[in-house]
């Protein structure tokens, strides 16, 4: 997929954010190959190799108070006008994921109805996930349990790496940077329990999920990643 959105929906006094990743071929070095030349000849030849960086496309982060049912039309609205369908009616395939911990199924939801009726558009894979402090990813019906270390991990790995590259024109980036570098994490020794403090306290860190969902989701999927083996519920 070229696009994974993240959406960090915050409760009633909580701001919302929404970020948006491309993935983007970048080369890395050359390799050689054989090549055809003709019916009975080949040669040696080098070719240019190319990783993938993630370039953060958009960051925005509505009005405390919106309204959930106005955030999930601009959500919508916004994934439209990522990938439009093409001269033959295809249509590109986008990731959404959605951080549920807290408004849970009833975001997860509205997101689907509307983008069940949306006309035109990529289509769209729609994860919500809870964050937990376990060790690894699980499935609960729809839900994906995804662990707080592992989502922000994501995130500072691709930062340090160089693979996860901020525009001139991405809002609050330099804050942004700031506070992915910063966190820290603290262990429990007792329980082997891991916590996470931001670099400002009582700062806001909802840009900065937005961010880590997206990276983690493109991460997740590129490794093949497999769910933890826990019963799934039914909804």
């Amino acid at each position: 997929m070229r696009y994974w959105v993240g959406a960090d929906f915050g409760q009633a006094n909580d701001y919302t954010a929404l970020a948006v990743l491309e993935r983007v071929p970048a080369p890395v070095g050359e390799r050689e190959i054989t090549r055809r030349t003709g019916l009975l000849t080949r040669e040696r030849v080098r070719v240019p190799t190319h990783d993938h960086e993630l370039h953060l496309r958009y960051l925005s982060r509505p009005p405390l108070r919106t309204s959930y049912e106005r955030i999930a039309d601009g959500i919508v609205s916004r994934i439209r006008e990522l990938e439009p369908v093409g001269a033959f009616g295809e249509r590109g395939t986008i990731g959404l994921v959605v951080d549920a911990t807290g408004v849970g199924r009833a975001v997860v939801d509205m997101l689907t109805q509307r983008l069940s009726v949306a006309v035109g558009g990529p289509k769209t894979h729609l994860w919500p996930a809870t964050i937990t402090s376990g060790s690894h990813v699980t499935k609960n019906g729809p839900f994906l349990g995804v662990p707080k270390r592992e989502l922000i991990n994501a995130g500072v790995v691709a930062l340090q790496e160089g693979r996860l590259k901020f525009g001139a024109e991405v809002p609050e980036r330099e804050q942004l940077q700031e506070e992915l570098l910063a966190y820290r994490l603290k262990i429990n020794l007792a329980t082997g329990h891991d916590s996470y403090q931001p670099w400002r306290e009582g700062g806001h860190d909802d840009l900065l999920f937005s961010l880590c969902l997206a990276t983690w989701a493109w991460g997740f999927v590129a490794k093949g990643g497999e769910y933890g083996q826990e019963e799934e519920a039914a909804w």
